[in-house]
């Protein structure tokens, strides 16, 4: 089955969608799901053939730095699932070995901050948690040291856009008064 990209832009109260593999082949809609089934029903034409014979990809462009906006935050949440894939690996080691060492899950979820039924679940499994060794664990906080930053350097770009795109709408304020 052939996928084709359907390109939606916003413009004013309707959706533009632009399907850039079949030459002259644009249609919109008010809303996206209108939109796409128009996008469907368009490309079925210009292809003369049923709209249950292709696929199509949706690619949602957003304004200026929205955009911006948006892959800053995808990238935020990219980086909070490495960091509890990170957190739960840690937690697990930790756990296993307090475990390993005699401590029972009451005293391990007080000391640990979680509570008795966490660590059962962590502990799910696993027989004996094999030390951390100095490499591994090097491994962990050069990850945690790269993730940090990335996070830091996110979250200065979405201040900056931010800034950026008050004083863009403080412009446009200022010139609708006028």
């Amino acid at each position: 089955m052939r996928t084709y990209t359907a390109v939606y832009e916003r413009e004013g109260e309707r959706w533009l969608v632009d399907v850039p593999e079949v030459q002259g082949c644009h249609t919109f809609g008010r809303t996206l799901a209108s939109a796409r089934k128009n996008a469907f029903e368009a490309i079925a034409v210009n292809i003369d053939a049923e709209p249950d014979t292709f696929a199509i990809e949706d690619d949602i462009r957003l304004p200026g730095a929205l955009e911006q906006i948006q892959h800053d935050a995808q990238l935020a949440r990219d980086l909070a699932v490495e960091l509890d894939d990170f957190h739960s690996a840690a937690m697990r080691q930790l756990v296993g070995s307090l475990h390993s060492e005699g401590w029972n899950m009451r005293d391990t979820g007080k000391a640990v901050g979680l509570s008795y039924q966490r660590i059962h679940q962590l502990l799910q499994g696993v027989e004996s948690v094999p030390e951390l060794s100095t490499k591994l664990a090097a491994d962990y906080w050069s990850t945690y040291d790269e993730i940090a930053g990335r996070v830091v350097r996110a979250t200065d770009e979405m201040q900056m856009l931010t800034q950026a795109l008050t004083a863009s709408l403080d412009t446009l304020d200022d010139s609708v008064e006028a």
